[in-house]
């Protein structure tokens, strides 16, 4: 019921909704940047998680004026597509054409020039994307999902929420919330 009556007050606009949504979800916002900033070895050299979470929420305050929410999920997906966008952002900023971090190699930071982790080889083989055209690529592909396969995807990769959280969420059952997920990583490894 709360979050029903802060979703209507969002639509008008109402600068307290806001500031309600940063004191109910801030946290997990916060935690979603700095893990999706882990991934991003070259943009967490030149950026602090709190400075990815502060241009989070102005962009998200500005997502949430425009668009209108009736739900916790939505939100969640909003500060996602939000993130995801502002570290891509920063990646071609500092290793775009002219980015500083292009031409930027420090030994000790265990980067390569192009600002992506070097890959040892006696380690397993990882199945994340290693450079900032596969990033982004996989975030095309997550946005162009089925719209119930991509909610479920966004709140569990972007906002580390369990299934049970997002059954409770979305209102449906765990069995569904893990059936999307299923649907959705099989998209995503078809496409990718």
């Amino acid at each position: 019921m709360q979050i029903d009556q802060l979703c209507s007050r969002l639509k008008t606009g109402d600068q307290s909704a806001f500031n309600e949504v940063v004191q109910l979800f801030g946290e997990k916002f916060k935690a979603q940047v700095r893990r999706m900033l882990s991934k991003y070895p070259g943009v967490r050299r030149w950026e602090e998680t709190d400075d990815v979470y502060q241009t989070l929420l102005i962009k998200l305050h500005r997502s949430l004026s425009e668009v209108n929410v009736s739900s916790p999920a939505e939100i969640f997906a909003i500060a996602s597509t939000q993130i995801r966008r502002t570290l891509i952002d920063l990646a071609r900023h500092y290793f775009g054409k002219r980015g500083v971090g292009r031409n930027h190699f420090s030994d000790d930071q265990n980067l390569q020039p192009d600002g992506n982790p070097q890959i040892n080889q006696k380690e397993s083989p990882s199945s994340e994307p290693e450079s900032i055209e596969q990033w982004s690529e996989f975030h095309s592909a997550v946005e162009s999902l089925e719209t119930d396969q991509k909610e479920v995807f966004q709140l569990i990769w972007y906002a580390s929420l369990t299934q049970k959280e997002i059954a409770t969420m979305l209102n449906v059952s765990e069995r569904t919330v893990l059936r999307r997920l299923n649907r959705a990583r099989l998209a995503l490894s078809e496409q990718i």
